[in-house]
C-alpha cells in the first residue's frame, strides 16, 4: 500500500475536527510554511456588515498575535499574506476593522516601526451582538413556524433587513443600523433585555410584510426568561434576581430603548376604522384594562418599588392597548 492509499484511508476514518488539527500542525508529511492555526468563533465568520476580506484580515492579525495578544505587521506583509498584489484594500479593511469595534493600533508602536495591533473586548461588538441577536431570533422563528413560512422568503426578508440598499444604510430608515449606532453609544445596554425585545419585534414585523405571514411570538416573555436563567446560572438568589432585573439603572436604560426602539405611536398605525370607533373601543375597554394591570401589579408584591410599579403597570396598559387596537384593525 503506497502513502497516498494510507493517507486517504487515514483522511476517510478522521472527523473534521481531527482533519484539520492534522493540516495545521502535522510538519512532516507535506512542506509546511503556514505552520498552526487560529481560533475562529462562527461568530465571527458569520457576522453581518463585515466583508469577507475584513474578516479574513482580523483572523490573520489574531494567528500572529500568538500569546502576546497583540500583532505588528507590515501592510505588505498582510497584503501578500492575503494574496493581495495592493495594500489599498488592507488599508481601507483595517480602517473598517477599527470603526466597526473589532481592532485597535498604535501608530509606529510596532518592534519594526510598524502598527501595533491589537483585538478589542468582542464581548461588547456592536456587529456581533446584532448579527447574533438576528440569527437567535431566526432559530425561534423557524422552530415556531417550521412548514408555514418558505425559508427562501424568511431569509430572503431577514437579509433586506440586515443589509438593505446603500441608499438606505445609515439613514433613519436602516433600523439594524441604528441599533448597532446605540450599542457604540451605550454598550451597557448589551446587558438590557429590552433591547432584544423590541429589536425582535421589528425584525418580526419586517418579515411579516415581507411574507404576509403574522410572527405570534411574545419576545417580552422570551427574553425575561432568558435574563432569569443567566441570573441563577451567576448563582443571584431568587428573591434578589427581581431587584436585579428591574434595578433602577435597568429601568433607566429600559426606559431610554423603548423611547427610541419600541412600539410606534399610535399616529404611525394604519388604523382602518373610523376616529369615533375607536375612542368606542378604548373607552369601552378602558376600565378592564386599568383593573387588571392594578391585579398584575399587585403580583408583584412588595419585592418592587412605588416607581418600579408604575412602570410595570405602564407597559401592561400600553402592550394591552396595542393588542386590542391591532385585534380590531384586522
Amino acid at each position: 500500500m503506497n502513502n497516498l492509499t494510507l493517507s486517504n484511508k487515514s483522511w476517510k476514518a478522521q472527523s473534521i475536527t481531527d482533519k484539520l488539527t492534522d493540516i495545521a500542525l502535522e510538519q512532516n508529511k507535506m512542506l509546511a510554511a503556514n505552520k498552526g492555526y487560529v481560533i475562529s468563533p462562527q461568530k465571527i465568520i458569520r457576522c453581518s456588515r463585515v466583508s469577507d476580506l475584513e474578516i479574513r484580515l482580523l483572523q490573520e492579525l489574531m494567528s500572529l498575535m500568538g500569546g502576546i495578544n497583540y500583532a505588528f505587521p507590515g501592510h505588505k506583509r498582510l497584503a501578500y499574506k492575503l494574496r493581495k498584489k495592493s495594500t489599498t484594500s488592507i488599508k481601507k479593511a483595517l480602517t473598517a476593522l477599527r470603526d466597526k469595534g473589532f481592532i485597535e493600533w498604535q501608530i509606529g508602536g510596532g518592534d519594526l516601526g510598524t502598527n501595533h495591533y491589537r483585538v478589542k473586548n468582542l464581548f461588547y461588538n456592536p456587529y456581533l451582538i446584532m448579527s447574533e441577536a438576528t440569527d437567535y431570533c431566526v432559530e425561534i422563528i423557524l422552530e415556531k413556524y417550521r412548514g408555514v413560512i418558505q425559508y427562501e422568503e424568511l431569509y430572503g426578508a431577514i437579509m433586506d433587513f440586515m443589509e438593505p440598499r446603500k441608499d438606505i444604510i445609515d439613514t433613519e430608515a436602516d433600523i439594524y443600523g441604528l441599533y448597532i449606532k446605540h450599542l457604540f453609544d451605550f454598550p451597557e445596554d448589551r446587558d438590557c433585555p429590552n433591547l432584544y425585545i423590541t429589536y425582535c419585534d421589528r425584525l418580526s414585523d419586517h418579515i411579516e410584510s415581507r411574507t404576509g405571514i403574522p410572527i405570534d411570538i411574545l419576545w417580552d416573555s422570551h427574553f425575561i426568561e432568558i435574563f432569569k436563567s443567566r441570573l441563577n446560572q451567576m448563582n443571584i438568589e431568587e428573591d434578589k434576581a427581581f431587584d436585579t432585573f428591574f434595578s433602577e439603572a435597568t429601568l433607566i436604560r429600559t426606559q431610554v430603548i423603548e423611547e427610541k426602539f419600541g412600539y410606534p405611536l399610535f399616529d404611525e398605525i394604519p388604523l382602518t376604522y373610523k376616529m369615533e370607533e375607536q375612542t368606542d373601543l378604548l373607552g369601552y375597554q378602558n376600565t378592564q384594562i386599568f383593573i387588571d394591570a392594578e391585579y398584575h401589579v399587585n403580583e408583584l408584591g412588595n419585592r418592587v418599588t412605588n416607581d418600579q410599579k408604575c412602570f410595570a403597570r405602564g407597559k401592561y396598559i400600553t402592550s394591552k392597548i396595542f393588542e386590542l387596537i391591532e385585534k380590531h384593525s384586522l
